[in-house]
């Protein structure tokens, strides 16, 4: 292959884009601008989207860049000033759509705070815009590879339809991942179609589309190793290499990534007086134990679990493998590298989100490997097969999206034991019915225990209070009873200095719980506070007792919970935990023990 083949613009890939950029619009509209209360469109810009998109009304609207305020969140205290943590590439990119926003507001007269409705709904079709870029990039790349059009546009569908990439286009448009898989599929283009025809304006074309990648997200620039892949042999690697690696190119090739990364050195200046600056304080990476069978296979967030398309996907390599092993070493290389770092940040499962949302901008990646499988078998059996289990993986991909999309499946604390008893249910029964909390330690937290108890219900304690308690023959030790009782057991720890650190602290809990009736906990909470001496409650947590509801009656049960909390802001405050039975059903507690950890 010496250059790209010239296509009709009118197309079967082309039209699948132009509907899956319809479909997504329709999504949109109905999932994230309407949501599960009718005013979604006021959440649009939510979650780290806000921090990625707070550089824009900071810059243009409340002209703060200089002097933000520090909220501990988005906006962090670096030299004494406050600094927003994310960086700049997102907001970049979201700066057209910012402009439209802003403009629509101003016409209709909204507030022109840069939240309100015209912004949010103008960052939407932002996500829907990026997408479909990616597609036509996606579409143009597998072009290279002389795949048929029916099976481009197969794997257009699937790549939308069967992963989190939807997630992010429609529900999630302010987070960077759609960003990043545009500008990574067009990258990908242009780079293997400068290792095939060598043309020097394509280098400079990858050089600009590496400096947004990384600006965006700066691990994304990782990308660059999946060169030698692109390359196809180690011998064209070698040869192109030679051809491109002279003065002129590097120095302009440099000048180019460099001029765009330094977008966000000249916003850190700005901020806090630095070029350079770690702003992802107290966070980073456990490089010496990378979690990397609970990122691939946990039920938490696994990608092979929640997006499977992208097992399917690796069938690709074996075909890949078996025409070039150069291609196929080097693309496990790529993987291995990649796979390990994303593994070995300290909240492997990155937060709230559906699958392994890091993954997301790599999608055209796995639309190559895809592709690939569907076009080299050639067995008409193997081949329907193929294609009936990728329909059946995109069903459950929507399936999924929708039971996330309604609080079925929970963001952050998926297991097992919680999957299966959810697994494609979408009754409206099933929203919230999840419980539990299992939260995991900050980064390098320095734990110290501050505070421990135990309550047995065999003696009173003074920081204990109780309305009714009584002796339960099956454990033969007294027991708190909820039976016909909304609340009933609190405890409230007291605050001394060791509990105040800047990084807040972290509870461990355990209690036996034991259910009289069918799925009587169903609907009780633990609920954990801080009150300030004024009785201003500044920090609130409630979820259900039970991971799932439970058949099981008389029979005693040990449940576990981990919770993350603020910073506490006083010695004269107060850690309160107590029992919320919405519904006065029947059940007992016993021997809670609890743990206050310091994270210094």
């Amino acid at each position: 292959m010496n250059k790209e083949k010239t296509y009709p613009f009118i197309s079967i890939p082309a039209i699948t884009i132009v509907l899956l950029g319809i479909i997504c619009f329709f999504l949109a509209k109905e999932y994230a601008w309407k949501g599960t209360d009718g005013k979604g469109y006021t959440r649009i810009i939510s979650s780290d989207g806000k921090g990625y998109y707070a550089y824009l009304p900071n810059i243009f609207i409340n002209k703060s860049i200089a002097h933000q305020i520090p909220d501990n969140r988005f906006i962090l205290e670096i030299n004494g000033r406050g600094v927003n943590k994310y960086y700049a590439g997102t907001a970049t990119s979201m700066l057209p759509f910012y402009g439209l926003g802003y403009g629509i507001a101003k016409y209709q007269g909204n507030e022109l705070d840069g939240y309100s409705p015209p912004f949010q709904k103008a960052i939407s079709l932002a996500g829907i815009f990026y997408l479909v870029i990616g597609l036509i990039f996606l579409m143009k790349f597998l072009r290279l590879y002389e795949i048929s059009e029916p099976v481009i546009a197969f794997t257009l569908l699937v790549i939308v339809l069967g992963t989190n990439l939807l997630k992010y286009a429609v529900l999630h448009p302010a987070m960077s991942h759609i960003y990043s898989w545009c500008f990574i599929a067009s990258f990908l283009y242009f780079s293997k179609q400068l290792l095939l025809t060598a043309k020097i304006r394509d280098l400079y074309i990858a050089a600009f589309l590496l400096g947004i990648i990384v600006l965006i997200r700066p691990l994304n620039g990782l990308i660059i190793l999946i060169l030698p892949f692109l390359a196809g042999t180690w011998a064209n690697f070698k040869q192109k290499l030679s051809l491109f690696c002279n003065v002129k190119n590097i120095a302009f090739s440099g000048f180019i990534v460099l001029a765009i990364v330094f977008i966000q050195a000249y916003l850190w200046h700005i901020q806090s007086g630095q070029f350079l600056l770690h702003s992802y304080k107290d966070e980073g990476f456990y490089f010496s134990s990378p979690q990397i069978l609970n990122v691939l296979f946990s039920f938490r967030k696994g990608l092979f679990i929640y997006t499977p398309i992208t097992l399917l996907s690796l069938l690709g390599l074996v075909f890949i493998a078996r025409k070039s092993k150069f291609q196929a070493y080097s693309f496990l290389v790529f993987c291995a590298v990649l796979v390990y770092f994303i593994s070995a940040w300290w909240n492997w499962y990155y937060g709230p989100s559906f699958s392994q949302r890091t993954f997301v901008e790599y999608y055209a990646i796995t639309g190559l490997l895809l592709a690939t499988a569907f076009y080299s078998i050639k067995s008409r059996l193997y081949k329907v097969l193929l294609y009936t289990v990728s329909v059946l993986l995109v069903i459950l991909n929507l399936t999924q999206n929708y039971q996330y999309h309604l609080g079925i499946l929970s963001a952050w604390d998926m297991n097992i034991k919680k999957y299966s008893y959810v697994f494609l249910k979408t009754s409206p029964k099933y929203i919230g019915c999840l419980g539990g909390n299992n939260d995991i330690l900050l980064y390098n937290p320095n734990p110290k225990t501050v505070f421990s108890g135990f309550v047995n219900f065999e003696k009173q304690d003074s920081k204990m209070l109780i309305e009714q308690h009584n002796y339960d023959k099956v454990s033969n030790s007294n027991v708190c009873n909820y039976t016909g009782r909304e609340y009933n057991f609190s405890y409230t720890i007291p605050v001394n200095t060791g509990f105040i650190t800047r990084r807040g602290v972290f509870m461990n809990m355990s209690l036996d719980r034991l259910e009289l009736d069918r799925k009587s906990c169903t609907n009780a909470l633990v609920v954990l506070g801080i009150i300030n001496a004024k009785g201003e409650n500044y920090f609130y947590s409630a979820f259900p007792i039970n991971e799932v509801p439970s058949d099981k009656t008389g029979k005693w049960a040990k449940m576990k919970y981990s919770v993350e909390m603020p910073a506490i802001r006083a010695v004269d405050d107060k850690i309160v935990l107590y029992f919320w039975n919405r519904n006065k059903q029947a059940f007992y507690l016993d021997n809670i023990r609890i743990e206050v950890i310091s994270v210094n």
